[in-house]
């Protein structure tokens, strides 16, 4: 089954596409009456096909898209009794034409979390009353938001004061951008699982959560993380506290997704905007990073630094292989009461690229780190330049087809007094190792770069991981105990999976038996 949609794996998805181009190519004459476009769209589905409802509804879907686009140019010439299906709401639309095919579908009204929503926003005032649809396939009702699935928003931004995006501070004011509409279909918004629905969508009447568990009360509507569209087509899992609404301790919060597909390449971008609160007391010289992006191999953590106390804002965009744009991931308010007093940690503008071990390591032929934090804590100099520390070690193992393919090397970036660190690095060719030394001559936070580079190509050499370097052990004791955490997480998550996966499956097996009840009773 897809991990966004309900509709099952024998569904063909790929006739979705043969539907689209068809509904897209209707003739003129087709749209006199809505017998005429149903009998047109209708001619690539097969008439005892068991999804044929899913197929048919998809159409209707891609026609209503097509309409809304092509009525920006041109105006239709179409019987009275059409004028409504093609200049009115699109939600009234995909019943109508649902209703005339045969297949049962019900509008359903409550409320959204549209343009004005903000995460933790507890006011009903920020919600927009909506409405949207559910139809029936073999039993199953499946929820359609026609109004999402043709229209989309672009350029949205909340307002406040800018702090920091992608690894960069970059102070700056920003009004609240109400971004504008674009006319495009966004198959995310078709047969919608209800799990993913109810994130968005508060229906009036709570059956129509359809829900494969409890339904959700309006104030854990208001609370469930405000998840979008992007963090479910890259295949994510939020493993911190699952909500929009965050609390820092210390002023720090940390915010964890695990990649349920693993070994692909996700990028990620994000903002920290300041709402409410004082900034104008921040030393920003001192400050060159508050957020820590630490990408591992099947997981990506956000340590957030906030210098003062007030409520922030924090939003996530992605990037995958098989989503087209910067899409948002999604988006969360930050109370902290407590600055961090010590937001000095983050070191030193490595951006987005972060810290730990993740798949560029992985890419280059690194694996087993023997420091599984993205922090190495050295031994505590003298605090007098041109004292001396035995050095640390961390090492890895090299994949054995890359042993005699890779160079690595080493280097301090970031920080003051670069001199008083050193770094080395060698491969120890017979246990196909790589091990890299680091050690200080005085205190202080640096960042210790990993880099490698194609042995034939002469190609420059490349940033594969970074790790913290610092003589706080709390440092790496902070996020020992966020994997407990997350662990914890895990376990949490696979439990509450298998009730629903179980719940599904009754619900499967009770519409299967009155599938054969029906069938017997047809026979006598």
């Amino acid at each position: 089954m897809s991990h966004i949609h309900s509709y099952n794996e024998d569904v063909d998805v790929t006739l979705f596409h043969t539907i689209d181009q068809h509904a897209q190519k209707v003739p003129m004459h087709n749209i006199y009456s809505e017998d005429g476009l149903m009998q047109y769209l209708s001619v690539p589905i097969g008439l005892q096909d068991k999804n044929r409802n899913i197929y048919l509804a998809r159409s209707v879907i891609a026609f209503l898209s097509e309409v809304n686009i092509a009525r920006r140019k041109s105006t239709y010439n179409v019987a009275r009794s059409m004028t409504e299906i093609i200049y009115g709401s699109p939600t009234d639309s995909f019943r109508t034409l649902c209703c005339n095919a045969g297949i049962e579908a019900e509008v359903i009204t409550g409320k959204s979390k549209g343009s004005n929503y903000q995460p933790g926003v507890q006011e009903e005032d920020c919600l927009q009353e909506s409405k949207w649809c559910a139809f029936k396939s073999s039993g199953t009702w499946h929820l359609v938001h026609p109004q999402w699935a043709i229209v989309s928003m672009y350029g949205f931004g909340y307002g406040g004061q800018l702090i920091e995006g992608d690894g960069r501070i970059n102070i700056q004011s920003r009004l609240q951008v109400h971004g504008q509409t674009i006319n495009a279909f966004n198959d995310f918004w078709f047969c919608t699982k209800p799990e993913i629905f109810i994130h968005h969508c508060y229906p009036d009447n709570s059956d129509w959560q359809l829900l494969p568990g409890p339904n959700k009360t309006s104030g854990q509507f208001f609370s469930i993380p405000f998840l979008q569209q992007g963090y479910y087509e890259a295949g994510l899992e939020l493993l911190s506290e699952y909500s929009c609404s965050l609390s820092s301790t210390k002023g720090v919060c940390i915010i964890t997704f695990s990649d349920k597909h693993v070994a692909r390449n996700l990028e990620f971008s994000y903002t920290l905007t300041l709402k409410s609160g004082d900034i104008s007391g921040v030393r920003w010289d001192d400050l060159s990073q508050l957020v820590m992006f630490i990408p591992e191999v099947d997981m990506y953590t956000f340590k957030i630094n906030l210098p003062v106390k007030g409520m922030y804002l924090f939003e996530i965009m992605v990037i995958a292989d098989d989503i087209v744009t910067n899409a948002s991931c999604a988006d969360f308010k930050i109370t902290c009461t407590e600055a961090c007093t010590n937001c000095r940690k983050v070191p030193f503008n490595v951006g987005i690229e972060g810290f730990g071990y993740g798949n560029e390591a992985k890419k280059a032929g690194l694996k087993h780190p023997s420091e599984k934090t993205p922090v190495l804590v050295l031994n505590s100099p003298e605090l007098e330049v041109g004292s001396d520390c035995e050095d640390e070690i961390i090492d890895f193992q090299i994949d054995s087809d890359r042993v005699n393919e890779v160079e690595f090397t080493s280097d301090i970036i970031g920080g003051v007094n670069r001199e008083a660190v050193r770094t080395s690095t060698y491969v120890d060719g017979e246990k196909g190792r790589l091990v890299v030394k680091a050690g200080m001559k005085k205190t202080g936070d640096f960042t210790l770069a990993i880099k490698a580079r194609e042995k034939e190509q002469g190609a420059d050499f490349k940033t594969v991981l970074n790790y913290m370097l610092t003589t706080d052990s709390g440092e790496r004791e902070f996020y020992r105990k966020h994997e407990k955490v997350v662990k914890q997480r895990r376990r949490e998550i696979t439990k509450e999976q298998k009730v629903v996966d179980k719940t599904r499956r009754k619900r499967e097996l009770l519409m299967e038996i009155e599938e054969l009840n029906t069938s017997t009773s047809a026979l006598w």
